[in-house]
């Protein structure tokens, strides 16, 4: 793993990780810390970190989006479309474009929370 995967994994999984915590102290200290320790292990053991393990979660998980959504979000994900653009090629309007991207995402999520807080969490045993 490289940095910008690395910074990618951060910025992704940091704030549903500060949520998770959350649910176990209140304080903005200790959630802090436990944070920067699951950063820290898993870059110390960035070269036993599976990207193929993780990517083929990701990749089930937007499997598992009912058929419609699954294309929006690829079109926008995977294609670089714009909302507009999505809109314009499948004859939909953009408010449904933002709302199905708005479903493949919070669906994408909590399929990912369980399997993602998981497997970060082997990184701090």
């Amino acid at each position: 793993m490289d940095i910008q995967a690395f910074r990618n994994y951060y910025d992704t999984y940091y704030e549903q990780l500060c949520c998770f915590l959350n649910f176990y102290t209140h304080d903005g200290a200790v959630i802090e810390d436990v944070i920067q320790e699951v950063f820290l292990k898993l870059w110390e053991n960035k070269d036993c970190f599976d990207m193929d393990a993780l990517t083929k979660v990701v990749n089930q998980a937007i499997e598992q989006l009912p058929e419609k959504c699954r294309e929006i979000f690829s079109l926008s994900r995977k294609e670089g479309l714009s909302y507009r653009q999505i809109a314009e090629r499948l004859g939909i309007s953009v408010k449904t474009v933002e709302t199905q991207i708005s479903i493949a995402l919070k669906r994408i999520r909590e399929i990912l929370s369980s399997s993602a807080f998981a497997f970060l969490w082997l990184f701090i045993r």
